[in-house]
């Protein structure tokens, strides 16, 4: 049997999800996909996968929404601190997100992300991602100017905030991302899929919505509780949606307890990594015959016999093998173990290609007990028949989830009957949805927002400042230990702060800021020109930082501060190539495609590969070698740092010219008569040792 979503939703084929593909496609548009349950948002999600070209992850607030949706919790992704995050502006911290240089290399790559079940994701994260993103990016853009599609229902599950709450009320009015700081900042666009491919029942429809909305008429009550059934219920084809975990497991438990016949225990393969809050089936699965089911995946196979939320029941068993009978057809089916993968992201260095691995897998029947779920993990599915318990609803959405999982009213059976107390909204959440429904996007907003991108990213190319503050942080713990490295030093600072970060800025409030968002730069001769006459000015100045960043790599003592120096030089040598680009041809794809490859091929220094390198061009490093290590002794005897005794480029000289004498050594350029005379009895000495003449020294 194909899939619900196979069967009801072509992902393109309404105007609203053809339109939040092209924004997607041809735009960096922060946007927001929401819709009521049941109008394919999963299904549209899937399909950008599939089909979008470029770079992206997809995270999700939790392990088993991550699972499902094919992606990597959000914790994981950006490595996440437990516990509120506040701002840097808050914390006063200065490069507070440490990654590996193979992550930050993936996260310099990342051109789309998108965040399922955004509803639940909590308002102070939203904004702990926009300040990686832009650290990471170097630049002051929203996400670091990566798009962001958030996908979800804010009338479905809220976000876990109460015990992080006390200290983020005092900078946010809401848990809820849409009162973040950077949502505020980014002019986020929302689409909502309105075309309801679950229901079709007009009434039951009409309901759904006054729930929805938090403002749920008498009479419609009425007509929903009219499904409550006092006394017992019969629950052997329905399956109970409730609000607890302990509540589910007690049913569960009891009504297996109840069948007659042996049980049979199933015990799932785990491999590789694969967190315990991520399993998405029993470790341990425990089944009898006449147990009530429910499949937990899509049929791998491609044959589509089954699908997620398809229940069926239990006919015939061993310690072998399981065969069902499906509720809908009565069908029978014999089960195979399933995989699931916990995936994990990757970069394709050669490629430039962000990949999703298997970090992990846990292989388990892919069924579980079904006389009862609670809504929280119902969350996606649907069913023909329900037993619907919401008289401990303790969070806004719950009791439309539930009873949006149902096809038809009809197939509703209430266990107490829905009162006003149990349709908890959120003034908020409605607040936000009422405001975005004042501007709904079109094409005209498409357009503006492909001319949009397109400028800015012509802004961006001549935007220095967000290097210079990088610059500012190595200024607190700087330490250089030739006197050339600190003049370095000293000239890239003037160069960014009085020739790039002033011009540029000067240059974008003058010929940039405030443009035609609608037209486009092949139709502005004039700017073209202006922005090459630009390019050629800013040119020989980065490449001049660039030089002498480089030189200023073999003075710095701190290893640590590599990792600063050498996102300074990525930044800069970027600016070189994009500005390098020829404005007069500009496209989009072409211009993305130049930052990609200087993405990929960017080659970080390191101290090891400079001492190598260094050694390599010596003619005696055996000799140099020894120097080093004579004047490290030297040093510390005197109690004074080695570089004050004799630079290193004076003591590669003397390893180069291999001095015989007093008078040869003193002739070194920046030796002279009296270091000599201090320090030259053993250097000589180093010098015929490496040239094999001890004997003169015994």
């Amino acid at each position: 049997m194909p899939t619900e979503t196979a069967v009801l939703f072509d992902a393109l084929n309404t105007p609203e999800s053809r339109l939040a593909y092209q924004f997607i496609q041809q735009t960096n548009q922060a946007l927001f996909l929401t819709g009521k349950a049941g109008t394919g948002k999963t299904t549209f999600l899937q399909y950008v996968k599939q089909h979008i070209q470029k770079n992206y992850a997809v995270v999700a607030p939790t392990a088993v929404a991550a699972l499902n949706v094919g992606g990597v919790t959000i914790h994981s992704f950006f490595q996440v601190p437990r516990g509120p995050l506040l701002s840097a502006e808050h914390t006063k911290e200065v490069n507070r997100f440490s990654y590996s240089l193979e992550k930050f290399k993936l996260l310099q790559h990342l051109e789309l992300l998108i965040i399922d079940e955004i509803s639940m994701v909590r308002v102070d994260l939203l904004d702990y991602i926009d300040q990686v993103l832009r650290y990471v990016k170097g630049t002051y853009l929203p996400f670091g100017g990566i798009q962001l599609l958030m996908v979800g229902d804010l009338y479905q599950l809220p976000p876990v905030y109460e015990k992080e709450w006390p200290v983020l009320k005092a900078y946010y009015s809401s848990p809820f991302f849409f009162d973040s700081n950077v949502i505020k900042k980014c002019n986020l666009l929302t689409i909502e899929l309105t075309q309801i491919f679950r229901q079709s029942d007009p009434v039951f429809i009409g309901i759904l919505n006054e729930i929805r909305s938090g403002q749920i008429s008498m009479d419609i009550l009425r007509v929903l509780n009219e499904r409550y059934k006092s006394g017992a219920v019969d629950p052997d084809d329905q399956i109970t949606l409730t609000t607890h975990n302990p509540l589910v497991a007690e049913i569960n438990q009891r009504r297996l307890t109840e069948l007659t016949g042996e049980a049979f225990t199933f015990r799932a393969t785990v491999s590789g990594e694969f967190p315990r809050d991520a399993y998405p089936a029993e470790n341990i699965l425990l089944l009898k015959n006449g147990a009530q089911v429910m499949f937990i995946k899509n049929d791998s196979t491609g044959k589509k016999e089954f699908y997620n939320g398809r229940k069926a029941k239990v006919t015939d068993i061993s310690n072998q093998h399981i065969r069902v009978t499906f509720d809908d057809d009565h069908t029978e089916f014999t089960l195979m173990p399933e995989t699931w993968h916990y995936l994990k992201y990757s970069l394709n260095q050669d490629e430039g290609k962000i990949a999703e691995n298997s970090a992990g897998s846990f292989t388990q029947y892919p069924i579980k007990l079904a006389w009862a779920i609670t809504i929280h993990k119902s969350q996606g599915l649907t069913f023909d028949k329900v037993i619907i318990n919401v008289g401990g609803a303790f969070a806004h959405g719950q009791t439309y989830v539930a009873l949006s999982r149902c096809r038809t009213l009809e197939g509703i059976t209430l266990q107490a009957p829905v009162r006003q107390e149990n349709l908890m909204m959120s003034r908020d959440v409605i607040g936000f949805m009422e405001k975005a429904a004042l501007t709904v996007p079109d094409e005209l907003t498409l357009k503006q927002s492909i001319r949009s991108f397109e400028l800015q990213m012509v802004i961006e190319a001549f935007n220095f400042e967000p290097i210079l503050n990088r610059w500012i942080e190595l200024t607190a713990g700087f330490d250089v230990e030739l006197p050339e490295a600190l003049a370095s030093f000293n000239r890239i600072s003037k160069i960014l702060s009085n020739e790039l970060v002033a011009n540029g800025s000067r240059f974008i409030r003058k010929e940039l800021a405030g443009s035609d968002a609608v037209s486009g730069l092949k139709e502005q001769p004039e700017k073209i020109i202006r922005l090459q006459t630009a390019a050629d000015f800013f040119l020989p100045k980065i490449t001049n930082a660039v030089n002498d960043l480089h030189s200023l790599f073999s003075g710095v003592k701190q290893e640590e501060v590599f990792s600063v120096l050498n996102q300074v030089l990525f930044q800069l040598t970027l600016k070189s190539i994009l500005l390098g680009y020829d404005f007069g041809q500009f496209e989009v794809a072409s211009f993305l495609a130049t930052y990609r490859r200087h993405t990929t091929t960017f080659k970080p220094v390191s101290k090891k590969a400079l001492a190598s390198k260094a050694e390599k061009e010596l003619k005696n490093p055996r000799l140099f070698n020894e120097l080093l290590n004579w004047r490290k002794v030297y040093s510390a005897a005197k109690n004074v740092p080695d570089y004050t005794i004799i630079s290193e480029r004076l003591l590669k000289a003397i390893a180069e010219k291999e001095s015989r004498s007093l008078d040869e050594l003193s002739a070194i350029k920046g030796m002279g008569q009296q270091k000599a005379l201090e320090f030259g009895e053993d250097l000589l000495k180093l010098i015929a040792l490496q040239r094999g003449e001890q004997q003169l020294f015994d």
